[in-house]
């Protein structure tokens, strides 16, 4: 995930460390095959378990909020490099959390005990909590709306939640996907993107109202996406870029159901400095990659605030930044 200023951006997994990297050194040592080969973290924090689940706030830069395979929520100041808070209501592991935007003292998660909670900075305890009945795999705040969040759930169906109709949040409900809907991400106000294990993307016109069953608009295809958690980004200028169990990151524009291009993780730039989606600008190695990439799949992506870049990590523990030009 990027920071709020795309300066610096937080990787979380299975390591439990929360490694933070400044994108502009990454970026230049590119231009250096040498120096291309590894680059460290700029600070690095350790948690107590495996981690899901990385955010930035948007409005204070070095606050970020991560969750973990315990069920745990976790504030941390990067710049203090110490913990804030913690929530620990959930259960089961959290698979997503999310600022948001609008109001920057509230944040989502989403869990698989099949709820959905709402916290505040300013207490320890959810201020609402939203049981699901099915593994809750992403959630996100609306861009425009702090009191609207969708949630993409292991039923095959994704949810639009409405925060102030507390005795019943529901307010959509959205069919069309055959599997899990494992990402949820808005693209505007107005348009929802969903993914699934049915190796689809689809593209949501949610502008038809509360009670009305919003019209998908494009569906895209091409990535293979049968299994695993393979990421979704949606940028400001309308492309979408998610992973595919073929180790590539796919990236489509919202009017097209084709990708527009695709980067396999085996592939080595011999550009310098930032490249076209085919090529890589700087990688962070794990020195497990290699040309045979069977059984590997990209696991995450995540697109720049304010530019065309996009963050790409693979199931070895490989970090590609790319950009698309």
């Amino acid at each position: 995930a990027f920071d709020r200023d795309d300066e610096y951006f937080a990787t979380v997994g299975v390591a439990k460390r929360i490694r933070i990297y400044e994108l502009s050194s990454l970026v230049a040592s590119g231009a250096n095959p040498v120096l291309g080969a590894c680059q460290y973290p700029v600070l690095e924090v350790s948690s107590r378990s495996r981690l899901s689940s990385v955010c930035w706030s948007s409005y204070i830069k070095a606050h970020l909020a991560c969750s973990d395979y315990e069920g745990v929520v976790q504030l941390w100041d990067v710049n203090a490099n110490s913990e804030i808070m913690q929530f620990e209501e959930h259960s089961k592991r959290v698979w997503s959390v999310d600022y948001s935007s609008i109001d920057p003292t509230r944040l989502v998660s989403g869990s698989d005990d099949g709820t959905i909670k709402i916290w505040t900075l300013n207490q320890e305890s959810s201020i609402a909590s939203i049981d699901c009945k099915a593994n809750v795999c992403s959630v996100q705040f609306s861009p425009t709306s702090p009191h609207l969040v969708a949630a993409g759930t292991a039923n095959c169906r994704a949810y639009l939640y409405d925060l102030r109709k507390a005795s019943s949040p529901l307010s959509t409900t959205i069919h069309g996907h055959s599997k899990a809907v494992s990402y949820v991400r808005f693209l505007s106000g107005t348009q929802l993107v969903t993914a699934s294990t049915d190796n689809s993307l689809k593209l949501w016109d949610l502008s038809s109202g509360d009670s009305a069953q919003p019209s998908c608009l494009t569906t895209y295809a091409g990535h293979l996406n049968e299994r695993n958690f393979v990421g979704l980004s949606a940028s400001q200028e309308g492309y979408l870029a998610c992973g595919s169990e073929t180790n590539e990151v796919y990236c489509y524009y919202k009017a097209l159901p084709m990708p527009i291009v695709k980067h396999h993780f085996s592939a080595r730039s011999s550009t310098c400095g930032v490249g076209s989606a085919d090529n890589s600008s700087g990688s962070l190695d794990s020195g497990l990659e290699s040309t045979d990439s069977s059984g590997h799949f990209v696991s995450s992506v995540c697109w720049a605030r304010r530019s065309n870049v996009v963050l790409a990590a693979n199931s070895v523990g490989a970090i590609k930044v790319l950009s698309l030009v």
